[in-house]
């Protein structure tokens, strides 16, 4: 086991150990809080309570998500009703069934990428928006505890404060953990700064104490708008897909999408894939200031003595591929790329990786491996030396995630 991935499992384990199960109520801090994590490609709602060390215990998922709030541009006043009353149901049966109070459990809503996109795009439609889920939520009982777009800064700072409350390391900068997440509309990059300000750096409040972090969110680096963009660069991105001469579903890849992919012409070749996404993390990156893109970060305070983990699209993507956390990470995602989706009619290979009935996301797993190996390693992406990361880092309480970290900010302020 490398030293890093050595480490990193002992941190997890002393964790584990000092974890205890929330009381209903606390004299430190507030309870409980539900984050409503407003993505780009959904809505969802989770509950956290306050644990006994600097962590927040993840105690109840709503089942059932609902649109991303951005799906409402056209119908603003529908996002409040169809949206977040649907998950605010669900919380308010679990809290009946659990003897909660719903004044007890306040609610945030933060929206991410999607929202921010349309904030740019049609400002006028991102407020009416929020004021229907503010009106819904005002009108509920809960008490109201955020209504907002999250900072592209944030998303990236509160995944590395749960990451790291997570593996002990908030005291121990010498362990730092840096985090890679990959969503759908944006990528985020952070790490703890040695300084208190300078490019990138953003400050979180936890425990009566500031902690300085670099942390970057990429708006048009996740992985669905990166795909986008190279199936525009590219004519429709073919040589991304796997071959599917056999003739079996899907006929088309991505066939509800402006660039749909004729499955049986498409002929995967990892080196040309891996080339024009490329391109499109130099011309998106080359919207951020110079020091701030990927291939600069190295560059910071603080980047050279963190190790990496992997989040989102990136944990999913290794674990999908069953690419072993021992692995040298860039060569084995290349092999499993070059096992699984190159050659003539790879489908079923790749379709073999996922339960039946397929995801349809399984249509998109040999483009988003080309994706993350060009963000991650390449020259133009964050150029990260392998042996400092750990795609499939295992985590006390699963992935660490920004809306646990934002809990941990609301339960340990």
């Amino acid at each position: 086991m490398p030293a890093f991935r050595f480490a990193l499992a002992c941190l997890l384990a002393a964790t584990l150990g000092l974890m205890a199960l929330p009381s209903a109520s606390s004299a430190e801090g507030t309870s409980y809080v539900a984050v409503i994590d407003a993505g780009s490609s959904g809505t969802r709602l989770t509950l956290f309570a306050r644990a006994a060390d600097v962590t927040a215990d993840r105690i109840y998922r709503a089942p059932t998500g609902t649109p991303g709030l951005s799906s409402f541009a056209t119908r603003p006043a529908a996002a409040g009703p169809e949206a977040v009353q649907p998950l605010l149901d669900q919380l308010r049966s679990q809290l009946e069934a659990e003897g909660i109070a719903v004044a007890d459990v306040p609610v945030a809503l933060l929206a991410t990428a999607g929202m921010r996109r349309l904030a740019l795009d049609d400002p006028a439609a991102a407020r009416a928006i929020l004021a229907s889920t503010r009106a819904t939520i005002g009108d509920s009982g809960f008490p109201l505890r955020a209504n907002r777009i999250l900072p592209d800064t944030q998303e990236a700072s509160l995944a590395w404060l749960d990451a790291n409350a997570a593996a002990g390391t908030l005291d121990r900068p010498a362990d730092d953990i840096g985090i890679l997440e990959v969503g759908g509309a944006s990528a985020q990059v952070a790490f703890r700064s040695p300084r208190t300000e300078g490019p990138g750096v953003s400050s979180l409040r936890v425990q009566g104490r500031d902690i300085h972090v670099v942390a970057i969110s990429y708006l048009g680096l996740g992985a669905n708008e990166a795909r986008d963009l190279m199936q525009g660069q590219t004519g429709g991105g073919k040589e991304c897909f796997p071959n599917n001469a056999s003739g079996n579903d899907p006929v088309d890849y991505l066939a509800g999408s402006l660039t749909p992919v004729p499955s049986a012409e498409a002929s995967f070749r990892g080196f040309t894939c891996g080339r024009a996404y490329a391109g499109v993390v130099r011309d998106r990156a080359g919207e951020y200031p110079r020091e701030l893109r990927p291939r600069n970060l190295d560059a910071l305070p603080g980047f050279t003595r963190a190790d990496f983990v992997g989040l989102g699209a990136v944990a999913v993507t290794y674990a999908d591929f069953r690419i072993d956390s021992d692995a040298p990470p860039r060569r084995a995602l290349r092999q499993a790329m070059q096992t699984t989706c190159t050659g003539p009619d790879a489908w079923p290979a790749v379709r073999a990786l996922f339960p039946t009935p397929t995801p349809s996301f399984a249509e998109t797993q040999c483009s988003s491996a080309a994706y993350l190996g060009e963000f991650i390693f390449g020259p133009w992406g964050v150029g990260l030396d392998p042996s400092r990361f750990d795609p499939r880092p295992d985590f006390p309480g699963g992935q660490p995630s920004w809306p646990k970290g934002y809990a941990i900010t609301v339960l340990h302020p």
